[in-house]
């Protein structure tokens, strides 16, 4: 298992990503508040795209 975390800030917030060692990932960019990944589930396909983000409700 493979995995990115990016870390809590207080009692919020927080990511992760966590992938099988047979999947291929390849992180293009993340921060505190977001994750942007290619994602290919077996060898030969195509890759697919994977955004993960957080945001503080702000009102």
């Amino acid at each position: 298992m493979h995995s990115l975390a990016v870390d809590l800030i207080g009692k919020g917030g927080g990511l992760a990503l966590l992938w099988d060692k047979e999947v291929f990932v390849d992180l293009v960019s993340f921060s505190r508040y977001h994750m942007d990944a290619r994602v290919q589930l077996r060898e030969g396909e195509d890759y697919w795209r994977f955004t993960g983000f957080y945001g503080e409700p702000d009102f």
